[in-house]
């Protein structure tokens, strides 16, 4: 294994780093009544709905009001009974940020006392039906956008439990109104919290509190819940231990379940222009200084809370005030306006019992850049992503980063409101393939504050200006019928093969013809699912025509129950391909199955209905099997299950096994209990790479089987936790994140597990190039504390803190010297640092001293060479294994550093100490303007060159010849 597979590794847990969310009870079966009709329905209607589905078109022609009309009713799921005064309202397909629905229900209805409803469905695009009632789990089913008439659709509720408390000010006990409160599933982390709030899926696990403090949060379903607290838009901090875990019962009611919070700090201050006159309106964002690290820790605590609220507008004055910061943390401000160029203010912290900080925001009337971007040819280069790269290392430093913009159709665009200094505009993606010197290929531009800049040209090199066909990131292709005719308005969808997240897609015209644009990847999954029949191509390179012959979509059905045999409502199901064969690490599918493994790659998903039912209607021909996961009833997953083009399977009965609980307590380093700690249960699989990777992420972003917060005497439970081996972690702000194995078998609780945290030890150190501390450099620390980032301060130090005793790798990301001196600039040099128990350890990157080892690579076949210098002693860098942590990080004690050979064939490798050094060139066929992960995680495993070479106090030049 070479070091660009570590090098690889490090950045995507630096981007992933950077970034940054069901029903027990009984349905009725042979206790259930029949539903009673809507009282204008004829009696011929009111025949109940069979398992198979929730909702029939009727026979009866649309009213006069409406095209479509909903009738039905709802029940109670364990008594049968109806439910009166439930409200059936439709969502519509645009939600607000947050899960909120962009208006209120276009329309809604209320069950009457048989439980009976009519609903009319006025004109638009709706997503779903919603039923909730007090006392009852909110339920949805999907809203088919081709039903007409009308339309049966009864619901089966099931009853659900009651959270009541108050939130009151810590030091005079007041009531504090408008404070969000959410129950979340132990069973999620933080990244599936977050989708589920944005799809509004939350919408019925959330309250906020009244005039005087109380809440309540009705129809919670059973299952375990975190109580998730957000008020720091009322001035409020929530620490871990306000956190409450419970586990929730059907017709149950908590009561007093509290929360008595600390007021954070508050801020003040004025937003100017240059003369000195108010700015009003502008938007005022607080940001703390250290972002990434602020950012790890807010995944850790799987509590989005530290971003919430963080921001406000000014008032005719240009006054601002914004509260709930932390005490003690260093703040930027940053401004934007409409009429201004972005700024921010001087670093601050707030101290407890002092004053306020007041600070100064001072905006300048930005500059526009504008120009036209072509292609080598001279033609215009339409719908072009462009990118304004800034230069200055302090825009590194005040959250400047790069801005981008998309050409218009005749390939003109403007860059607004840019701030003075020295910037680079350059293609971004395939259309503008980075080169190994990042200058190359840019159109630098230097801005004097307030002064326009027009008529720049913009060169965008594709290969379309080498003579291909077609340009990169564009796949064209033919959508046919099995019988061979173009099928028009079929939807076609590109999935990045290596990161399945990435989709891009267009509508097949009247010929069946199809365009996808703005590719960023080298090869794609093209796929077709539509009522006209379904098709796939695996591994579509991009520039490349394909035709995709459509054939009957099979189709796989059946009903998800307990172990007791009741059907299971709003149990989200999904269909697992095993057709898939085991890659290993020189597989181009290999990096792919990583990230299934890590964030699930499962095909297609949906959620059972009111009786329990699925099903999937457009699968390929192939193995399955059918997985699901009850929040409330536990997980199973069916036999493999073959079909055939057009087949039908629609007897499947998946029996949920309820899962058992683990419990246990955390401990301090003296064996204090630990309240408010985060634990995870994280799944352990047979993808060496994903569990390495897995181990380096936050506690938001691994898939998690069970997670709880510690009670006040460090307890805490996981329940209906799944049969398998398991990794136990724990994390708390005052000591060091720190985890043990668990093995759970199947039907038997786990109990007594006791996990000891550590004293937090650290790294700190300074960055520096030829002796210089540097500012604004983004430096990544990787060991068995798993990942974190920090960047260095206005003197280049940096201080991490936190770590469990151990070994760790630490590097250095310089997004300014990347801008000035582009790839050949991204040295990567790490550090290996042991960590003791409770102990800071010094760490030296970059400092001065040393010879250049410089020269020139000739006859190299790869897009991209890579030369590595390694001290003599250690293991070949092909021969790491990058799924071992320890070994990995143990080989880069003997790398002095590599570097990515410019395009002229030069490179340059510095501040080498005197000594003997093995020397290794890989070439690697890889574009990294738009990385292919697989191919870098596949790089060559033997070096194309490697020599004996003696460093001594000059740079001698070095010249090597790839060619055989």
């Amino acid at each position: 294994m070479n070091s660009t597979k570590v090098i690889v590794v490090v950045l995507v847990l630096a981007v992933i780093g950077a970034v940054c969310v069901a029903v027990l009870m009984r349905p009725a079966t042979d206790t259930a009544v029949t539903p009673p009709e809507p009282k204008s329905e004829p009696t011929a209607e009111a025949q109940t709905p069979p398992p198979a589905a929730a909702a029939q078109p009727a026979a009866t022609p649309p009213t006069a009001a409406s095209e479509v009309q909903l009738y039905g009713a709802v029940i109670d799921a364990v008594s049968g009974s109806p439910v009166k005064e439930a409200t059936i309202s439709l969502l519509k397909r645009e939600r607000r940020r947050g899960g909120d629905e962009a208006d209120a229900p276009p329309a809604e209805a209320k069950t009457d006392e048989q439980g009976a409803y009519t609903l009319d469905v006025p004109e638009g695009e709706f997503r779903a039906v919603a039923c909730a009632a007090k006392g009852y789990t909110r339920f949805e089913q999907p809203m088919d956008g081709k039903a007409q008439g009308k339309v049966r659709m009864d619901f089966q509720l099931q009853p659900g439990g009651m959270i009541t408390g108050s939130v009151v000010d810590e030091a005079d006990g007041k009531p504090i109104e408008g404070v969000t409160i959410r129950a979340v599933s132990s069973q999620q982390n933080f990244m599936e919290m977050m989708m589920e709030r944005e799809r509004g899926g939350d919408r019925g696990l959330r309250a906020k509190s009244e005039a005087d403090g109380s809440y309540v949060l009705d129809g919670v379903p059973e299952g375990s819940f975190r109580l998730v607290v957000s008020a720091r838009r009322k001035g409020y901090l929530v620490e871990p231990d306000d956190e409450r875990q419970l586990e929730i019962a059907a017709g149950t009611t908590y009561e007093h379940i509290d929360f008595k919070l600390d007021k954070g700090a508050s801020v003040t201050g004025v937003v100017v222009n240059t003369s000195g006159g108010p700015v009003k309106d502008a938007r005022v964002m607080i940001m703390p200084t250290q972002f990434f690290q602020t950012a790890m820790r807010t995944m850790n605590s799987m509590n989005t809370d530290p971003f919430e609220g963080m921001d406000g507008r000014t008032d005719e004055q240009g006054h601002f005030e914004i509260i709930g910061l932390e005490f003690g943390t260093e703040y930027r401000a940053r401004a934007e306006s409409d009429d201004y160029a972005d700024g921010s203010s001087e670093a601050f912290k707030a101290a407890k019992g002092s004053p306020a900080p007041q600070i100064t925001v001072t905006l300048a009337k930005g500059s526009t850049i504008s120009g036209v971007a072509r292609f080598a040819s001279g033609d215009p280069a339409p719908n072009e992503m462009l990118l304004l790269f800034p230069v200055a290392r302090e825009a590194w430093g005040q959250f400047e980063g790069p801005d981008t913009q998309h050409t218009s159709d005749k390939g003109e665009f403007t860059f607004k409101n840019v701030n003075a200094g020295e910037y680079l505009i350059r293609p971004r993606g395939f259309q503008g393939p980075m080169r190994a010197n990042f200058r190359e290929g840019s159109t630098p531009v230097t801005v004097a504050e307030g002064k326009d800049i027009s008529g720049l040209e913009v060169i965008v090199e594709t290969e379309k200006d080498a003579g291909e066909e077609l340009g990169s990131g564009v796949i064209t292709g033919t959508v046919l019928t099995a019988d061979g005719k173009p099928a028009a308005e079929v939807r076609v969808e590109a999935r990045d093969a290596i990161m399945p997240m990435n989709t891009n897609g267009a509508t097949s015209e009247a010929d069946g013809t199809f365009t996808i644009k703005g590719l960023n990847a080298e090869n794609y999954d093209i796929s077709v699912e539509d009522e006209k029949g379904i098709a796939e191509e695996k591994g579509v390179a991009v520039g490349t025509t394909v035709t995709l012959k459509l054939q009957p979509p099979a189709h796989i059905s059946g009903t998800v129950v307990t172990a007791a045999g009741d059907p299971v409502a709003s149990c989200p199901v999904s269909l697992k391909g095993l057709d898939e064969e085991e890659v290993d690490e020189t597989s181009p599918q290999f990096m792919g199955a990583v990230m299934r493994d890590m964030f699930g790659g499962d095909q297609g998903g949906t959620s059972t209905d009111a009786y329990g039912h699925f099903e999937f209607t457009k699968v390929k021909p192939g193995r399955y099997a059918v997985a699901a996961k009850s929040q409330s009833s536990g997980t199973a997953e069916s036999d493999p299950v073959s079909v055939d083009v057009g087949a039908k399977v629609d007897d499947l009965r998946i029996v949920l096994d309820p899962g058992v609980a683990v419990s246990g307590v955390i401990v301090g380093p003296s064996g204090e209990m630990v309240a408010g700690a985060t634990v995870q249960l994280v799944p352990v699989g047979s993808n060496q790479m994903a569990d390495m990777m897995s181990s380096l992420l936050p506690a938001a972003m691994v898939k998690t089987a069970g997670s709880a917060t510690t009670g006040p005497t460090g307890e805490f439970t996981m329940s209906r936790v799944p049969a398998g081996k398991y990794k136990l972690v724990g994390a708390h702000g005052t000591f060091a994140r720190t985890s043990t194995e668990v093995t759970v078998n199947k039907g038997v609780d786990v109990t007594g597990l006791r996990l000891a945290l550590q004293k937090p030890g650290g790294a700190r150190g300074t960055y520096a190039i030829d002796g210089k501390p540097q500012p604004n450099v983004m430096v990544m620390v990787m060991g068995p504390n798993g990942f974190q980032m920090v960047q260095t301060d206005s003197q280049g130090q940096f201080d991490v803190a936190g770590l469990t005793s151990g070994s760790y790798m630490v590097t250095a990301f310089d997004p300014a010297r990347f801008a000035e001196a582009g790839q050949g600039g991204m040295q990567f040099t790490p550090r290996v640092v042991d960590v003791a128990e409770g102990q800071v350890a010094e760490v030296d990157m970059g400092g001065g001293g040393g010879a250049p080892v410089a020269g020139t690579i000739a006859g190299s076949s790869g897009a991209t060479t890579v030369v590595a210098l390694r001290r003599p002693g250690g293991p070949s860098l092909e021969n790491i294994n990058v799924t071992n942590i320890s070994e990995m990080i143990e080989a880069m004690r003997y790398l002095e550093g590599q570097t990515i050979v410019e395009s002229d064939g030069t490179f340059t490798l510095g501040n080498v100490e005197p000594g003997e050094y093995v020397l290794e060139v890989y070439s690697v066929d890889v574009n990294p303007g738009s990385p292919d992960m697989s191919g870098l995680m596949n790089a060559m495993r033997t070096p194309a060159h490697r020599e004996t070479i003696t460093v001594g106090a000059e740079s001698t030049p070095l010249t090597i010849n790839l060619a055989p």
